[in-house]
């Protein structure tokens, strides 16, 4: 009769005789793959460490140093002879950015309002340009000068009458707006009836309003006109009567 050799092997026999079959399986392996491995190939000539040797290292004896990628190599000097030092190159001179001269902007230049000559104060000023010119006494009226009169007007209107003594200088306007020179407080005069204005041969009017016509002597009042002593003026309701005119002594 036969007997089994493993009958009598326990639980901790046949755990060792597991790891000793997988230890005898993973000899096997290893020692199949160092075989089949293949040997790794020298390019370079030299031996398999010299190529993996780190580009910055001492070389091995017989062993020439190979340089990087990209570096340029120093020659060696024959035996006995001492390498002689690159000499130090200065980088060259850098030339200072030269600064801009500075070129100040001007404005163009403006034509001035109103061109004067020198000698104005001995002439007449004219208010128009040469096409503009009226001509006859309206052209004298409105050659412009520095001139100034002392007139007197009496003003009559359903309020009463009262007296006015005003003086001319330039231009003098006179109306219901406040901001004229002579303020008439009356509905039927417009905001800016009439102008009169001061020239070398005495004061002239000129009508300004386009509702209300202004009347002199009776006449409808359409261009520039003398005014003189004794001239009756009617601006709305209200009568103005000129009573004097002189030329006024400071000017």
């Amino acid at each position: 009769m036969t007997t089994n050799p493993f009958a009598n092997i326990d639980a901790f026999g046949w755990v060792l005789l597991v790891f000793v079959f997988l230890s005898l399986a993973f000899s096997v392996v290893a020692l199949v793959i160092l075989i089949t491995r293949k040997k790794p190939q020298n390019n370079g000539g030299g031996s398999v460490a010299g190529n993996l040797q780190h580009p910055y290292a001492a070389p091995f004896p017989g062993q020439q140093q190979v340089p990087p990628a990209g570096q340029q190599t120093q020659p060696t000097p024959p035996a006995g002879q001492q390498m002689q030092p690159t000499p130090h190159q200065p980088p060259p001179p850098q030339t200072p950015p030269q600064p801009t001269p500075f070129q100040p902007v001007y404005p163009p230049p403006q034509e001035p309002l109103l061109q004067l000559p020198e000698d104005y104060h001995d002439q007449t000023v004219s208010l128009f340009t040469d096409d503009q010119q009226p001509s006859g006494m309206a052209g004298k009226a409105r050659q412009a000068q520095i001139n100034a009169y002392a007139v007197s007007i009496q003003e009559t209107s359903e309020k009463g009458t009262r007296n006015h003594d005003i003086t001319v200088k330039g231009e003098f306007s006179i109306g219901r707006s406040a901001s004229n020179h002579l303020q008439i407080g009356n509905s039927t005069v417009s905001a800016v009836q009439c102008i009169f204005t001061a020239s070398q041969d005495g004061i002239y009017i000129t009508n300004r309003s386009n509702s209300n016509v202004t009347l002199l002597n009776g006449a409808t009042l359409a261009e520039m006109h003398p005014l003189k002593p004794g001239d009756t003026l009617q601006l709305g309701k209200v009568q103005m009567k000129i009573t004097t005119i002189s030329k006024h002594a400071s000017y």
